[in-house]
């Protein structure tokens, strides 16, 4: 699954293999969607434990209508057959005309004897995919239009609830051919994208109507803030939370940085931002391990490289350092995010990288990986703990979502995106693209791909 080094490790004893259950949950290959840019959480409710889905159906580059779908996993003290929890996972969203059964309803999860939630080794029921009239778009003049981006979901344990975050950006229909609709970004807009804040009602089973999040703390200095949407969170103990997020710069370089986020009902604010790292970096996510914040960070510097830092107070950050192996080599891997996963009391990370099972897809993004993180001053990953969570099928996986279920169970999400060199590919072959200098080349790219789901258990 991985090329080993030549000399092992004996920093790290070896641990048995996590269980890997992967799913289908949206089936983009076969009806002709591309289910892309995932994000995941779960929230306990009376029904049982409620996941919750948003994901994006690509329409064009990066671009497309945001969708929800969501289940439950219900608790020992709750009913476990298909329509109980038909009715508790779908309600009021399923149109009669309209079959629930992504999976049968049959197959139940199943609670220990405990009451903790487990979501056993059978398919959850999810309700069909409905686009959220909350997250609208606002109309511009030139016919502008700021839309929602990507929404991360994260599980605010003193309010209750499941808090979608994010950032806007502008679009505008580029009416090449009056035929098709061709909505394209504008990046000469982007420093005018705000935060977006959003709350999940488990009750209503939707989100409430999208506001901003602001950070005058930067824009008083010339800076602008990125807001990415997948990055992960920490919530202190006084409910506090604690947000990545980027900086941009008037010289078009970006940085990271975190900003301490008040909650106060459903006033959201930016109380503090910490120091900046970096150069050309992005898409941080966060990670609170046995009393310290960890940042992993996306890097744009064209190094073939992913960078962590750390921090005391998830605020003053120490410089930047390339993930390497427990050997001291390198982690080679290209432009993409990586995220925190804590399992069985370890701690994870799950990425892509250059390795020679990428099969030519664009930017190493496939097979999606995960290793257990060796703790230290200076964390390294464990090259032995090295497995793949989704193998590679042709299509990039670099824009997935992790959530913990329990302990000892953690789901994460990705979607797919035909991009891909193949070699000898032709110019009459369907999806065919001449990607011009780019320094990871591709000839095939096609708007198909499905909505995936993992089970990683230890």
């Amino acid at each position: 699954m991985h090329q080993m080094n030549s000399t092992p490790s004996t920093h790290e004893p070896s641990a048995p293999p996590a269980s890997i259950e992967r799913r289908v949950l949206l089936q983009g290959r076969r009806d002709n969607q591309c289910w892309f840019s995932p994000s995941i959480a779960a929230i306990p409710t009376p029904a049982g434990m409620q996941v919750v889905i948003n994901v994006h159906q690509l329409t064009g580059n990066d671009n497309g209508p945001m969708h929800t779908i969501y289940t439950v996993i219900p608790s020992s003290n709750q009913p476990a057959d298909g329509e109980s929890l038909r009715a508790a996972s779908v309600s009021d969203r399923t149109p009669a005309n309209v079959s629930v059964a992504y999976a049968s309803p049959s197959n139940i999860p199943v609670a220990n004897a405990s009451g903790s939630y487990v979501s056993g080794a059978c398919t959850c029921v999810w309700c069909p995919p409905f686009e959220s009239q909350a997250f609208y778009k606002i109309p511009l003049e030139d016919d502008v239009f700021e839309v929602i981006h990507t929404t991360g979901l994260f599980h605010h344990r003193q309010s209750g609830r499941i808090l979608a975050h994010g950032g806007t950006h502008f679009v505008r229909d580029q009416n090449l051919n009056p035929r098709y609709k061709t909505e394209w970004f504008l990046l000469d807009k982007s420093q005018d994208s705000s935060g977006v804040l959003s709350f999940w009602d488990s009750t209503r089973h939707d989100f409430t109507p999208w506001r901003r999040l602001e950070a005058p703390q930067l824009r008083q200095t010339g800076q602008f803030p990125y807001f990415f949407g997948l990055n992960q969170c920490c919530e202190l103990e006084n409910g506090s939370i604690l947000m990545p997020l980027g900086v941009g710069r008037a010289d078009k370089t970006a940085a990271v940085t975190t900003a301490m986020v008040q909650v106060d009902g459903d006033d959201v604010r930016i109380e503090r931002i910490g120091t900046q790292i970096g150069h050309k970096l992005y898409e941080p996510s966060m990670v609170e391990f046995e009393g310290r914040f960890y940042l992993t960070i996306r890097s744009e510097q064209g190094d073939e490289r992913m960078y962590h830092s750390s921090s005391s107070d998830g605020l003053t950050w120490g410089r930047e350092i390339a993930w390497q192996w427990d050997d001291d080599s390198p982690v080679q891997t290209a432009n993409t995010q990586q995220h925190w996963m804590k399992l069985g009391g370890a701690l994870y990370l799950v990425y892509t990288r250059k390795s020679e099972l990428n099969n030519g897809v664009f930017r190493y993004r496939a097979p999606l990986y995960m290793a257990r993180v060796q703790v230290t001053d200076r964390p390294r990953l464990v090259r032995e703990s090295e497995q793949i969570v989704f193998p590679e099928k042709g299509a990039r996986m670099g824009n997935f979502s992790i959530c913990s279920i329990s302990e000892n169970e953690a789901w994460i999400v990705t979607g797919e995106w035909m991009q891909q060199w193949i070699e000898g590919y032709r110019p009459d072959q369907f999806g065919w693209v001449d990607s011009g200098d780019d320094v990871h080349r591709y000839n095939r790219l096609i708007y198909r791909g499905d909505l995936l789901l993992a089970k990683v258990r230890v």
